[in-house]
């Protein structure tokens, strides 16, 4: 552990933690760039730096802007928020094993989608704003009410990592029947649907 002060702003540096966060985004960096060089258009590496610094044809620019770049981004930025999620439910919980389908909210997403889903589908309405709008904020809202419902049924003068656990795996299992429940009833097209999003989860 090291001091050090940066004018009023004065801290401890710990090494350790420090190395492995240098190294963790040298290989997020290294494996972005790997990304965006494979496809069915393949390009060298040094030849990807070249372009993220500015150079490169013109073809290569495309392909690396334009079309690779932004989904290495998107999966780095929602790996990172992947990565925050877990680490908010285990310090909840209080428990490292705990994670977002053995508290219930996974279930409880999926059930808020497949309500959707079913119910649209019988109106036949699957499609359009319900399709890119709808199914989405109900499975929001699902997992948001199924977590509060577990952190509800859990609260006594307190939450327990133990408690929390053991009420989310019966509030994953009702949401888990329900949804099942759904699919058992619901038509062969909307299942069809439907297991886009429980597989998914």
């Amino acid at each position: 552990m090291t001091g050090f002060r940066v004018g009023p702003v004065s801290g401890r540096l710990r090494w350790r933690p420090f190395a492995v966060v240098v190294v963790g985004l040298g290989l997020v960096v290294l494996a972005g760039a790997v990304s965006v060089a494979r496809g069915d258009f393949p390009i060298p590496l040094g030849q990807v730096f070249d372009v993220l610094l500015g150079g490169g044809a013109r073809g290569q620019r495309f392909i690396v802007l334009d079309l690779r770049l932004p989904r290495a981004l998107t999966g780095v930025f929602v790996g990172a928020a992947l990565g925050v999620a877990g680490a908010v439910f285990q310090s909840i919980a209080r428990n490292p094993l705990a994670s977002p389908d053995v508290l219930g909210v996974t279930w409880g997403a999926g059930a808020g989608a497949v309500t959707v889903i079913t119910f649209a589908g019988s109106l036949g309405a699957v499609g359009g704003t319900v399709a890119t709008v709808g199914v989405p904020l109900a499975a929001l809202g699902g997992g948001l009410l199924a977590g509060l419902l577990v952190y509800g049924l859990a609260w006594r003068r307190g939450i327990e990592g133990f408690r929390l656990v053991l009420v989310g795996i019966g509030v994953s299992a009702v949401t888990g029947n329900f949804t099942h429940y759904l699919l058992t009833v619901g038509d062969v097209t909307d299942a069809a649907r439907v297991m886009v999003w429980i597989t998914g989860s």
